[in-house]
């Protein structure tokens, strides 16, 4: 973008007025604070005020409200978004009431980008998605989304994307918050920071064709106090993927029924080089995490608490997991940790607060070092050896 004059936005505490000049040069960081804070002026005690913040705000370039745009929660906004985009390639939200903007489904194509600030967004439809994502190099960051009648938040669409970025959003009683279940294509390099779908209906964050460069950071699904409207519930649900770094993610339930262990927070299906650090996955029916025919887990300062399944079920080769902890719910015999099949697990420093602590099928290999076992019975058979386990302040061990 190029520079942009702005006048007649800066006034002295004094309440007179000032015809001062602000650059602005970057239309993918225009926050009102930002702007404040860096105003290049050599006399100290400038402000802008709410009058002058709605004029900035609307003489950039990109704003909606350069095309019609209404904050009112209740116009229809989609037209004044289109006309905006097709201009610029990007469509800055600016929030200024707080009362929101109503939209249709809007389709990004290649290169395209949408910025607010804390924005709220009412969506319009229904079945359909707030965001169809047909191209690639695309960001949307900074919005507060909602969805009167559930419909999905983020679809990818298409062939062979990447370079897909979506951070800064909290999503409300949606069906997906994003999904590529649409696609026919593999798509690469697909970047989630700082995500929340709030009151989750359905599968939260779907992922069935992403090949590899799966990033994913502070992204938390939350339904506590809700029950989900399908069978098949996940809050975090991943196949086919190669190559995935998932940190500080949560999965956050409240419905418990315990009817499918395969249901619940972390769902990965035939998955490769994954690695998950401090994420966790609490009050969940079903399983904390699920794992089917996957390779190469690294997991680390991470767990689960009170769910209705298994708190961790690997079925694979080659997982290491370190700092775990492992818990469930205490009745009906749920089980912390099961391994089905597989050789070269490695689990140390494990806390287990669950039914029993450990049980292993078909031929699984592992040995599980160091660890406390709050409450639940060590109950495993060789191959999967243990030692210097705690429990009652007595130490536990099949190996030396």
């Amino acid at each position: 973008m190029a520079n942009k004059k702005v006048k007649h936005i800066i006034a002295k505490n004094t309440g007179t007025s000032a015809t001062e000049t602000l650059d602005v040069y970057d239309a993918d960081a225009l926050h009102i604070d930002n702007i404040r804070n860096n105003l290049s002026t050599s006399e100290p005690g400038y402000v802008l005020d709410a009058r002058q913040g709605r004029e900035l705000q609307k003489a950039l370039s990109n704003s909606i409200l350069n095309y019609g745009g209404v904050e009112d929660g209740v116009t229809n906004n989609t037209a004044a978004f289109n006309t905006c985009m097709a201009v610029h390639g990007s469509v800055y939200l600016p929030n200024i009431t707080g009362s929101g903007y109503v939209l249709d489904q809007i389709t990004l194509t290649n290169g395209q980008s949408v910025i607010g600030n804390s924005t709220k967004i009412i969506f319009n439809g229904s079945n359909s998605h707030l965001f169809l994502i047909t191209g690639s190099y695309i960001s949307i960051k900074g919005l507060r989304i909602e969805h009167p009648n559930r419909g999905s938040t983020f679809s990818i669409s298409g062939t062979s994307q990447s370079f897909i970025k979506i951070s800064d959003i909290l999503t409300t009683n949606s069906s997906n918050f994003i999904t590529d279940a649409n696609s026919s294509g593999l798509h690469t390099l697909i970047y989630l920071d700082h995500c929340t779908a709030r009151l989750q209906r359905g599968v939260g964050f779907l992922f069935k064709n992403v090949l590899a460069f799966l990033f994913l950071s502070y992204c938390t699904v939350d339904n506590v106090g809700i029950s989900p409207d399908i069978a098949t519930w996940r809050c975090f649900d991943i196949y086919n993927n190669h190559g995935m770094h998932i940190s500080h993610c949560e999965a956050e339930g409240g419905y418990i029924d315990g009817s499918s262990p395969t249901n619940g927070g972390f769902v990965f299906e035939n998955c490769e080089a994954t690695w998950i650090d401090n994420s966790f996955a609490d009050t969940l029916d079903g399983s904390g995490f699920y794992f089917t025919n996957c390779q190469y887990l690294h997991m680390m300062n991470s767990g689960t608490s009170y769910c209705g399944g298994y708190g961790i079920f690997y079925n694979g080769d080659y997982s290491e997991m370190s700092n775990i902890y492992v818990g469930t719910q205490i009745t009906n015999n749920h089980i912390g940790l099961c391994l089905y099949g597989g050789t070269h697990h490695s689990i140390s420093n494990v806390t287990f607060n669950t039914s029993t602590c450990v049980t292993a099928h078909d031929n699984a290999s592992a040995i599980i070092s160091g660890g406390t076992i709050i409450t639940g019975t060590l109950n495993v058979a060789a191959p999967v050896y243990y030692r210097d386990i705690l429990s009652n302040n007595t130490l536990l061990t099949n190996i030396t």
